[in-house]
């Protein structure tokens, strides 16, 4: 079990940036050396996406009035990676294998995650082109195109 340790590393979420100093951030950084005094490592961690329950509840740490840029292509917004060069998947409680928020790619309480890795091919869905080359912009386009609003 302890070779195993050796391997894990947690990945901590900041509120604003890494370096703000605000109360999350601090009981983040009191957790990390927990996990430090243990032997385990943490990565540099991602910050906070205002957005659903972080923008209801942590609004105030938020810049007011900023918008995403819709055409960006997956990898290029954040918490995302190219979908033609995937570096992570989430199984759900419910055995959905999610590619980012609600993508779905297959179930493991239907079939094993190997088929469901081999048979991935992000050029073979249309959706899935259209988020790869051209963002959510290109997916509400390709959308409208299937009658889908």
């Amino acid at each position: 079990m302890s070779e195993g340790i050796a391997r894990l590393r947690v990945h901590p979420v900041w509120l604003v940036s890494e370096s703000d100093g605000n109360p999350y951030n601090e009981a983040t950084r009191e957790i990390l050396k927990s996990f430090a005094g243990v032997g385990i490592s943490a990565s540099g961690g991602n910050v906070i996406f205002p957005a659903g329950n972080a923008l209801r509840c942590l609004a105030e740490y938020f810049p007011q009035g900023e918008t995403l840029d819709l055409s960006a292509p997956c990898g290029a917004m954040p918490y995302t990676s190219r979908l033609d060069r995937l570096e992570s998947l989430s199984i759900e409680a419910d055995g959905e294998v999610r590619l980012c928020c609600s993508l779905s790619v297959g179930n493991v309480c239907e079939e094993d995650i190997l088929p469901i890795i081999d048979r991935y091919d992000p050029r073979g869905r249309p959706e899935l082109a259209a988020l790869t080359n051209g963002g959510v912009a290109a997916l509400i386009a390709y959308a409208a195109r299937r009658g889908v609003a």
